[in-house]
C-alpha cells in the first residue's frame, strides 16, 4: 500500500480535471481522497462545486491531449516547487535531488561567468556590480535550499535523520552568508585595482 508521501507525489503530478474524476468516481481509499482534496486546496481549484457537479459526456481524449495534459501539469508543478518546497509541501527527496541539481548548475555557471569577468582587463564598469548581482542570486537559490530543508525535514519521522537533515539546513544557510561574504571579497580583490597598481599598467 502507497505511503501518503507516494500518493502526494502522484496526485502533483494529476490534472485538476484528473483529480476530480478520481474523487467523483468513488474508487479512491480514504487516504488517497484526502490527499486529492489537499492537492487541489494546495491549487485553489474549488472542487467541492465541480465534484457536485455531474460529470459531462464527453469524447474520449486523444493519446496527445492526454500527453500534453501530464506535461503542462508537470510544468505547472515545476513551477509551484519552490513555493511547495519552502512550505514543507514536497518530500525531503525532491527538495534533495532538484534542490541539489539547481545550486550545482547555478554554481557552475556562476563560477565560469566570475572566470570571464576575472580577466578582462580593464575592468568595465558594469563587471563589480554584474559579478555581486550573480554572489546575490547564488546565494538567494543556497537559501532557498536551507528553508526547503528544514521545512522538509519536519515530516521525517526517524529523529537522526531529522536532525541530521535539520544540520544541513543550517550548512546551507552558513553558505549563504558567509560564503556569498568570502566570495564577495576574493571578487573585489580582483576585480578592483587599487591606484597603485592602475599607475604602473601600461596603458595602450
Amino acid at each position: 500500500m502507497p505511503t501518503k508521501e507516494q500518493l502526494t507525489e502522484r496526485m502533483a503530478i494529476l490534472a485538476d480535471e484528473e483529480l476530480i474524476d478520481q474523487l467523483r468516481s468513488g474508487h479512491l481509499t480514504e487516504m488517497a481522497a484526502e490527499v486529492a482534496r489537499q492537492e487541489l486546496d494546495a491549487r485553489g481549484t474549488k472542487w467541492e462545486a465541480a465534484l457536485a457537479a455531474r460529470s459531462p459526456v464527453v469524447a474520449a481524449p486523444g493519446v496527445f491531449d492526454v500527453w500534453l495534459a501530464r506535461f503542462l501539469a508537470l510544468l505547472s508543478r515545476a513551477w509551484r516547487f519552490p513555493l511547495r518546497a519552502v512550505l514543507g509541501l514536497e518530500s525531503f527527496w525532491a527538495v534533495f535531488v532538484f534542490g541539489g541539481v539547481a545550486v550545482f548548475i547555478v554554481e557552475k555557471l556562476l563560477i565560469y561567468g566570475l572566470a570571464e569577468l576575472m580577466v578582462l582587463r580593464p575592468t568595465a564598469p558594469y563587471v563589480l556590480p554584474l559579478a555581486y548581482a550573480a554572489l546575490v542570486l547564488f546565494a538567494l537559490v543556497v537559501a532557498w535550499l536551507s528553508v526547503a530543508f528544514w521545512r522538509t525535514g519536519g515530516s521525517i519521522k526517524t529523529p537522526f535523520w531529522k536532525a541530521a537533515v535539520r544540520a544541513l539546513a543550517i550548512l546551507c544557510g552558513f553558505i549563504a552568508v558567509f560564503g556569498t561574504m568570502g566570495a564577495a571579497r576574493v571578487v573585489q580583490g580582483y576585480l578592483v585595482v587599487p591606484p597603485s597598481v592602475m599607475d604602473v599598467v601600461p596603458r595602450p
